[in-house]
C-alpha cells in the first residue's frame, strides 16, 4: 500500500519513508504531486522538490485515481521545460499548482515560477480572468529593470556574469 493511502486510512506509521513531493487533504481525500517517472517524453526532473508529472487523489476508502500532469508543458509556448512544482493548494475543487518552466526571454536555462488552476472534478484547466491558461509570476510580477523605482512593485532581475540574479531592489 502506498503511503499516501496509509495516511488516509490512518494506517501509516509515523517513521515510515514517505515522499509525495506535496499534499493536501480535501474532504476524506488525499490529494499529492507525485513524479512517476513514467511518461517517457519527457520524463519530469527528479531534483530537489522538483518535479511531478501527476496528481494522484487517494480516497478513504482506499481508491485511487492519477490524473496525468503532463499536458502543464503545452500550455506554455517557446518552451520544452515546465512542470508542477513542490507545492499547491485546493480550494473549492480548484488545484492551484505552482509550476516552474523556463522562460525564454531571460535567456537558456533560466526557470521562473506560474501558477495553473484546475478543476479537480473534470481535469479541466480553469483560466484566469485575463482568458489565460496560467499566472506567470514573471509577466505579472517581475522585472528585468535595473533602475531602483521598478523594485517598488516588482521582483527585479540582473544579469551578472552572464547569469540572471535577483536584483538589489530599491535602496531605502
Amino acid at each position: 500500500m502506498h503511503c499516501a493511502q496509509q495516511i488516509v486510512q490512518g494506517t501509516r506509521s509515523s517513521d515510515a519513508p514517505c515522499a509525495p513531493l506535496a499534499h493536501t487533504i480535501w474532504f476524506d481525500t488525499l490529494v499529492h504531486h507525485t513524479n512517476t517517472l513514467s511518461n517517457l517524453d519527457p520524463v519530469a526532473p527528479s531534483e530537489s522538490g522538483c518535479c511531478a508529472d501527476t496528481l494522484r487523489r487517494h480516497s478513504g476508502d482506499g481508491t485511487s485515481l492519477d490524473i496525468d500532469l503532463t499536458f502543464i508543458a503545452g500550455l506554455f509556448e517557446d518552451t520544452d521545460w515546465a512542470y508542477a512544482t513542490h507545492t499547491f493548494d485546493v480550494y473549492d475543487g480548484i488545484a492551484y499548482m505552482m509550476v516552474q518552466y523556463e522562460e525564454p526571454a531571460l535567456g537558456s536555462e533560466v526557470k521562473v515560477d506560474a501558477i495553473v488552476a484546475m478543476d479537480l472534478a473534470t481535469e479541466e484547466v480553469v483560466k484566469t480572468a485575463d482568458g489565460l491558461s496560467y499566472f506567470s509570476l514573471y509577466d505579472n510580477l517581475e522585472t528585468t529593470s535595473v533602475e531602483s523605482s521598478a523594485g517598488v512593485f516588482k521582483i527585479q532581475h540582473y544579469s551578472k556574469s552572464g547569469r540572471l540574479q535577483p536584483g538589489p531592489g530599491p535602496s531605502r
